[in-house]
């Protein structure tokens, strides 16, 4: 439900969101369909892999990096998490403007990683 929301709200605002994924297999699956810059991944998922696991894939596998959302800052979790190099972390409940930021940061931190030019801000 909270993906849902957080993907309706970036599509109001003017951002591309490629999908929405329950599982890791979805979040491959979209991936390897519909290329895009960063995944929103909340560190807590249900099944055998956990988001920063997913995270690591999607960083490894298709260059995608990841802003973390967590409901927990439990000091193992934030270690394991930071080992897969995310572009941020947005502390569960946050707000559509602490979102807009985060992906701005990310995106201009992509951008240097790869040489790229900056360009103009994202969508608000």
């Amino acid at each position: 439900m909270v993906a849902t929301y957080v993907a309706d709200v970036l599509a109001e605002a003017g951002f591309e969101v490629a999908g929405v994924a329950a599982t890791a297999s979805e979040a491959f699956t979209l991936a390897a369909e519909r290329p895009c810059a960063l995944a929103l991944v909340d560190i807590r998922l249900p099944g055998p892999r956990d988001g920063i696991e997913i995270a690591g894939e999607l960083r490894r596998r298709f260059g995608i990096g990841a802003i973390f959302l967590s409901g927990t800052s439990d000091p193992d979790h934030v270690a394991r998490a930071k080992r897969v190099s995310p572009y941020g972390f947005l502390q569960k409940p946050f707000l559509p403007s602490q979102m807009f930021k985060a992906l701005e940061q990310a995106l201009k931190q992509r951008r240097a990683e790869r040489g790229e030019e900056p360009s103009r801000p994202g969508p608000r």
